[in-house]
């Protein structure tokens, strides 16, 4: 067992060997660089550590429980019971135990060369085997709560609190930058003249205006300090922190995205947009409010909907609509179904307002534009952790976000939860 131990030992530290090769990656003028395919390849290794995680912590684990088994047996031999006992023909009288006490006074010992135990045959059924010993040390009861503790082995698995999972992300189109703002060009005036012209006759004048836009790159970023012993002795937790600190990023990432009030160093978020359009439940049932939106976006916006952000409790009211005659509109509850609306994806985040939902054409008119993505560091050279052992651990992106035409954007207010 030890020896698999130390082979399941030599895999993990091989494994994150050729993960920190990647990480370690430079472009030029030393900025860390990352392909596709690598990050197809970290992947994988994360899986496979963390699958050889859980095998080390179970073979690590059966390697205690035998070795207290073993310490518990060479206890309960070492029990010796006062008085003399010879066996049968005295044949085991002077041998030694390994402690230096005769064999004849252990308690399993005495039990197996009794009368009652070589005297009694099972094929008459009935009697039990018995041997009556001094009364020795039995001023305490023996028991778990005041003897020998029962050893209960932890379950490798780890359950985790519950967390809203971030998907807003997942409604936008990406790219990258090495900028650390993003500038573009917005048209602020279209005037149309052209008309029907006669021969000879004047061309009307059109007029066209554009202004510079400026979205800042911002950083979002977490901090989490950790103690050497922690990582070394629970290798597990390495990939644990590596999870839930990534984690926080995107949940912090999908709330500006949403909220954000664009005030540095926040993201502006869909619903603080200046121009956004708007569009009140009134007496509508919630399907004809979200059409509604849909129809401004095409009508105001000249932009074709892509996607629906709404609040769980909002949704449950438009999934459990139903007929006059108890029939559920978006499916039988018997059957899998998407969350879809008006052939729209729908995004189902507690992140969204209650009573609140947005509509956007997100694919043509909102871009997540990534000047960084997730890094990791860890320095021992945070205040006093290096006396201390101690590690500190940060994480972090950056990223810009734009919306090139805000009234592609409606809110729908005044939703009622089911």
């Amino acid at each position: 067992m030890a020896t698999k131990l130390k082979d399941l030992r030599g895999q993990i530290r091989a494994k994150r060997e050729e993960m920190d090769g990647f990480f370690k990656k430079t472009g030029d003028g030393g900025r860390p660089v990352m392909t596709a395919e690598d990050r197809d390849k970290v992947r994988a290794l994360h899986a496979e550590l963390s699958t050889l995680g859980t095998e080390y912590d179970s073979e690590r684990e059966l390697a205690t429980i035998e070795k207290k088994n073993r310490q518990a047996i060479d206890a309960m031999n070492k029990v010796r019971v006062p008085g003399s006992f010879e066996g049968r023909g005295g044949r085991y009288k002077g041998r030694i135990g390994g402690d230096g006490a005769s064999l004849n006074d252990t308690v399993g010992f005495r039990f197996i060369e009794s009368k009652s135990y070589k005297g009694t045959s099972n094929k008459g059924g009935g009697r039990e085997w018995g041997v009556k010993f001094p009364d020795y040390e039995t001023k305490t009861l023996f028991q778990t709560t005041a003897g020998f503790d029962p050893f209960v082995p932890r379950q490798p698995f780890i359950s985790l609190s519950p967390q809203q999972q971030p998907k807003v992300v997942d409604l936008l189109p990406t790219s990258e930058t090495t900028f650390h703002s993003i500038k573009w060009m917005l048209e602020t005036l279209f005037t149309n003249n052209a008309a029907a012209t006669a021969e000879g006759a004047l061309y009307p004048e059109a007029a066209l205006s554009f202004t510079e836009q400026l979205s800042p790159v911002n950083k979002i970023s977490v901090f989490l300090p950790a103690t050497d012993e922690q990582l070394e002795d629970a290798p597990r937790t390495r990939d644990l922190l590596n999870n839930r600190l990534t984690l926080m990023l995107r949940q912090v990432l999908d709330q500006y995205l949403i909220n954000g009030n664009g005030t540095a160093p926040q993201l502006t978020g869909l619903l603080t947009l200046a121009n956004r359009l708007t569009q009140a439940l009134g007496t509508d049932p919630a399907p004809s409010a979200l059409y509604k939106a849909m129809t401004k976006i095409r009508f105001t916006g000249f932009s074709e909907p892509t996607g629906v952000i709404m609040n769980p409790l909002d949704w449950q009211g438009i999934k459990l609509l139903q007929t006059a005659d108890g029939l559920y509109i978006w499916g039988h509850p018997s059957e899998e179904t998407v969350n879809r609306i008006w052939g729209l994806p729908v995004v189902v985040t507690t992140y969204c307002p209650q009573s609140h939902a947005i509509v956007a054409d997100f694919m043509g008119q909102t871009e997540l534009i990534w000047r960084k993505g997730m890094e990791f560091l860890v320095s021992n050279s945070h205040a006093d952790f290096f006396q201390r052992g101690q590690l500190a651990i940060r994480a972090d992106m950056r990223a810009a976000f734009i919306c090139t035409r805000q009234t592609a954007v409606c809110e729908v207010t005044g939703l009622v939860a089911g």
